[in-house]
């Protein structure tokens, strides 16, 4: 897989400082993932609090629901984890920790090598897709503002607070996952132009030559023999 191809330009120095400082990108759901992370955690310990009869003003609801609540808290805790770790790596954030996956450097790139092959005009989708996430950012960070409202609203509606935590579980799971499908199905785009290309570029030498005769198809070979009469 090509990287991105490295030029002089003035434009190319600016942005690459920025990049090898870390200073080039940011996540745009960092401000929110903290606010709901503190949230939750206060939100914990009141539920803690209930059950334990420690706090007798809070809604007698939350206590009888405290085990399903506490279980969906924790687990909405794991997912924001994985969610932060996949925004960071996807848009740039991560860059300073090498690459890992679905990352801003190797998505960019494979989107470049797909560019480069596409010519119905359809790159923007992949470019939607691969960063779903970031694409989707004001979506989501409505949905992580939504359940903080129902959470500080939860004494009024305990029976439905579990139901809400695990709604934003699951879409950012199913954001996760969208993205890392994008992800390696744009790879494998893009390892399919880079082979196409390569067999094109390599067409009249004796090793790849050896090697097509082995593995090629019968429709392969057919278009490398009337390719190599052009040339020869």
């Amino acid at each position: 897989m090509s990287l991105l191809p490295i030029t002089n330009d003035i434009p190319f120095r600016d942005i690459s400082k920025l990049v090898l400082s870390n200073s080039a990108f940011k996540n745009p759901f960092g401000e929110i993932i903290s606010s709901t992370t503190s949230t939750l955690n206060g939100f914990r310990q009141l539920v803690t609090d209930a059950s334990n009869i420690l706090n007798p003003s809070y809604n007698a609801g939350i206590a009888s629901n405290s085990t399903s609540i506490i279980t969906a808290v924790t687990s909405l805790e794991t997912s924001i984890g994985r969610f932060f770790s996949h925004s960071n790596n996807i848009s740039g954030v991560s860059l300073s920790n090498g690459l890992n996956g679905a990352n801003f450097a190797t998505i960019s790139s494979i989107v470049s090598t797909v560019q480069q092959y596409r010519n119905d005009g359809s790159i923007c989708e992949l470019v939607n897709k691969a960063f779903g996430a970031i694409m989707n950012a004001s979506i989501l960070i409505n949905q992580f503002n939504f359940l903080l409202n129902r959470l500080a609203d939860a004494a009024n509606i305990p029976d439905q607070i579990v139901a809400h935590i695990n709604f934003l579980i699951l879409r950012l799971e199913q954001q996760i996952e969208a993205d890392l499908l994008a992800f390696a199905n744009a790879q494998i785009e893009a390892l399919q132009y880079a082979a196409s290309a390569a067999i094109n570029a390599l067409i009249g030498n004796k090793c790849i030559g050896e090697v097509i005769s082995r593995v090629g198809s019968i429709e392969l070979k057919n278009i490398v023999r009337e390719r190599t009469r052009e040339i020869f």
